[in-house]
């Protein structure tokens, strides 16, 4: 049987110094994993994965400025870009956009999926408040979709919640799924 895991999240580690840089890292009330190529091989190994589609998790990279959001962006692609260059049996990538600014986002799409190599593109359930559901959003939904374009839409923490809201746990295991509805329903 050949197993495709399609919601496998790597960390580089220049991505790991910004979220620190920005005090991100510990945006989701618990800390980012450690990943590497050896223990991602080994955990496929271990678990029959044949192939994985790599994307990163949330927190989404943008801490409120749009042109160091482009650059985390790029930077994570090309280093997905890298690691299925090197093991292309083993991997795909779904590329990471700069969103909430649309037009930089289009710009990375057509960059990582008509050059890069990107197989989809990784959306999160919000960027900053912007929903996939808003107006603004069309330009880039339109190339998605001319492309047929596989989008892979993932939870990720609400822009703005209130202080205490919830304290039976680490809040994405309620908001994950509240900023998922959102986004579907929107």
């Amino acid at each position: 049987m050949k197993v495709i895991d399609t919601h496998c999240h790597f960390l580089t580690g220049e991505y790991v110094e910004a979220l620190k840089r920005y005090d991100r890292i510990n945006d989701d009330g618990f800390p980012c994993p450690d990943w590497n190529m050896d223990m991602q091989m080994e955990y496929m190994e271990k678990a029959q994965i044949r192939h994985a589609v790599l994307s990163v998790s949330s927190p989404h990279p943008h801490f409120g400025d749009d042109g160091v959001s482009a650059e985390l962006c790029r930077m994570i692609n090309e280093s997905a870009e890298a690691i299925v260059r090197k093991y292309p049996d083993q991997f795909s990538y779904a590329a990471v956009l700069p969103l909430p600014n649309v037009n930089m986002a289009l710009e990375e799409a057509k960059h990582a999926l008509e050059q890069g190599g990107a197989c989809a593109v990784k959306l999160a359930s919000q960027a900053n408040g912007l929903y996939p559901g808003d107006e603004r959003m069309e330009p880039l939904l339109e190339y998605l979709n001319e492309r047929r374009t596989v989008m892979i839409l993932h939870p990720t923490r609400p822009s703005a919640v209130p202080e205490g809201c919830f304290t039976s746990g680490p809040l994405p295991l309620l908001e994950f799924i509240n900023d998922t509805t959102r986004a579907v329903v929107d």
